[in-house]
């Protein structure tokens, strides 16, 4: 292992140190430019101003070759550079991703215009970029992604969710790995892209940490739509790109993240603890030469990277040693700076904190180094089978179709309970909110292809964008249940857009709340047109696509129609909103009796909420005080929780998960039933 430089490494040192001091001012303990110190805005004209400058002097990407940019120099120069950068105040962790992991990768697998497009002006500062691998449902386990991208032509049309995407919230443009082929095993199933952030069809919601900044983000992709020449590399071979991105986020060598010994030394020797300097304690002596112990080690273990580097050899696997270590030692740090300074540690305030603050800040932060480039976990098994030859872990997915892999949605193969709907298409109408809305998410959860009705555009469009950023497939249509030319339009929709329709939800629904001597007849119009005709409308409407659908499935296609408890037992102080209802009901039985006889092979049945926690249950609670002349909904709420043996009122999910149900094949041959779902309330 070798330590001191060679004389071609000094004198680049040399040179690297003249031009650091010539353009950027020394780092102290309160003027770095980083990321959560500075508002974006400066942070980003400074990181700008100071990528151009390293660019001119041929410091921006040392180990690239000129042509695009860089100096052609070796590994060794490129982690020089970075040591001596470190002890200046400049901003960093704008650009590292883009030139460290996502312009590289360009460079290896694009096009020649795609490099020509992207390299030069990455390489000056004038874009940045982002990476968007992570995602909810796939963490660490990358080839788990399910964001789709679908051929349209000479287009890629794109939805799904990736998170903790740094830097989203500014960059230009993000190399995004998205899922072309689901029947496909998962790692052969993916293809890369390069996707303009600032499209109408990104949507970026930045997440708020813990220490009060906001460096990651969660991205939304809603029918994004690029051309196939964004593509890099073939159809297909985006996990062998993605390899190149990730060796390149492993390979990064850097000064240390936060604190370490010198930081902690420094505290303990400075902070009086009421019986002399912290250091004089032996407990305080112990866990500090522990500490420098493992800095040591850490150093020796970068040293040999170092030194593989200087010699013109590629680093090995037992890089992962120094994250797992690091992270760890992070918070175990932190954490004890901040009980040594006693109530002192719970101030956040830079200019009056110990340190200011970055002890405080380190803990807050570390846990994200142990997730970040790989979770322990992932770092262990590299070590374990990289570098100490253990057994690999079983893999049993490894040829499997992507498809046919067990997910939460499927019940049955995965654990879970729910009903499974996979490869069933359904039409929901009043699908925008509440009862409907949750029922259009749980069923997509559940495997169904989902196109939503409702008058509620903007809160269509989203429910559809939560479905979509989950992996699965949803439509939005504006419909009002009255019209047949818009119940035509979304049964088209769902023909057209997935080939066919297995399930109608007709959920779509009014509350007016008045007595019989009170109402209007435009109100009352008005509650037996959607509450009744648009039940009627929906059912007869769909009957022939229904139809074909169930004669292909052993179950058959099936209908769930809203109704309510009112529509069993009546209300006195709703009897027009029953009224309604028990017709939904009536119309549910004689229905299934007629389709029966007639060999339609569509189930029909309906499901009765008693009164639940919606927009629409809030409107009884009002309707009900009023009538007792008052304002105040809390009695009301008191005398109809009080009466439901399970000691609460219901929500949305409790009723969408019994319209699944119904849906689903699990409820067999059951025709012109109705479920209850009121905790025990008509039992009472």
């Amino acid at each position: 292992m070798d330590f001191a430089d060679t004389p071609d490494e000094a004198a680049f040192r040399a040179e690297a140190r003249a031009f650091l001091e010539a353009n950027a001012p020394l780092l102290t303990g309160s003027n770095a430019v980083t990321r959560g110190r500075i508002p974006d805005d400066e942070l980003l004209r400074r990181a700008a101003e100071w990528q151009a400058k390293k660019a001119a002097a041929g410091f921006a990407v040392i180990t690239w070759a000129q042509e695009h940019g860089g100096r052609g120099g070796t590994p060794m120069q490129h982690v020089i550079f970075q040591q001596e950068e470190a002890r200046f105040a400049v901003p960093r962790g704008v650009y590292e991703i883009g030139l460290g992991m996502c312009v590289p990768t360009v460079i290896a697998h694009g096009t020649p215009d795609q490099i020509a497009k992207h390299v030069a002006r990455a390489v000056r500062g004038e874009d940045i970029w982002c990476q968007l691998f992570s995602e909810p449902a796939a963490g660490s386990d990358v080839a788990g992604l399910r964001t789709r991208a679908v051929k349209d032509g000479t287009d890629w049309v794109i939805n799904g969710q990736k998170i903790w995407t740094s830097g989203a919230h500014y960059a230009d443009w993000g190399l995004l790995l998205a899922r072309t082929d689901p029947d496909a095993a998962k790692h052969a199933g993916l293809t890369m892209f390069v996707i303009p952030m600032r499209d109408p069809g990104v949507e970026v919601r930045r997440i708020k940490q813990i220490a009060g900044t906001s460096n990651f983000n969660e991205v939304f992709f809603s029918d994004l739509r690029i051309p196939d020449t964004s593509r890099v590399g073939e159809v297909g071979t985006g996990w062998k790109v993605a390899l190149t991105t990730l060796m390149n986020e492993r390979m990064t060598i850097g000064g240390s993240v936060g604190v370490d010994f010198d930081e902690i030394f420094a505290l303990a020797r400075s902070l009086d603890t009421g019986d002399g300097p912290a250091i004089r304690n032996a407990a305080v002596r112990e866990r500090l030469a522990d500490w420098y112990v493992r800095s040591r080690g850490l150093k020796h273990t970068h040293m040999r990277t170092v030194t593989k580097l200087s010699r013109g050899q590629r680093p090995g696997p037992e890089n992962s040693i120094g994250k797992l270590v690091t992270a760890s030692k992070l918070q175990e740090i932190a954490s004890f700076a901040l009980d040594l300074q006693g109530a002192a540690g719970v101030v956040m305030n830079r200019d009056m904190a110990p340190m200011q603050a970055l002890f405080q800040e380190t803990l807050l932060g570390a846990p994200g180094h142990r997730i970040a480039g790989g979770t322990d976990e992932i770092m262990k098994n590299i070590i374990a089978e990289r570098v100490l030859g253990l057994p690999g872990d079983v893999r049993v997915d490894r040829d499997v179709p992507f498809s046919a892999m067990p997910s939460g949605k499927r019940g049955h193969r995965g654990g879970n309970t729910m009903s499974d709907l996979t490869g069933k298409v359904a039409l929901i109408s009043g699908g925008a909110r509440g009862i409907g809305g949750e029922t259009a998410k749980l069923m997509a959860k559940a495997g169904a292809k989902v196109v939503i009705g409702d008058l509620l555009d903007a809160q269509g469009k989203e429910t559809v964008a939560t479905i979509r950023a989950a992996g699965g497939e949803a439509e939005y249509l504006h419909l009002d249940v009255t019209s047949e030319a818009d119940w035509s339009a979304a049964i088209g929709l769902a023909q057209s857009r997935f080939g066919k329709l297995d399930i109608l939800v007709n959920n779509a629904g009014v509350f007016i709340g008045k007595a019989i001597e009170e109402i209007s007849m435009e109100e009352w119009n008005r509650l037996v047109a959607v509450n009744m005709t648009g039940v009627f409308l929906g059912t007869k409407m769909a009957i022939p696509a229904l139809s074909a659908s169930g004669k292909d499935s052993e179950h058959g296609s099936a209908i769930v129609n809203l109704a309510s408890i009112a529509g069993l037992v009546g209300s006195q102080l709703d009897p027009l909103y029953s009224m309604t209802k028990g017709g939904v009901t009536l119309f549910t039985k004689s229905t299934a009796l007629e389709f029966g006889r007639k060999g339609y092979r569509i189930r029909v049945n309906s499901i009765h909420p008693g009164v639940i926690e919606t927009d629409m249950g809030e409107q009884t609670f009002v309707a009900r005080a009023r009538r007792q002349g008052s304002n105040d909904t809390g009695p009301s709420r008191q005398v109809v929780t009080a009466g439901i043996p399970w000691g609460r009122l219901g929500v949305a999910m409790d009723i969408a998960k019994g319209i699944v149900f119904l849906a689903s094949d699990d409820a067999g041959y059951m025709n012109g039933a109705g479920l209850v779902v009121d905790g025990g309330f008509t039992a009472a």
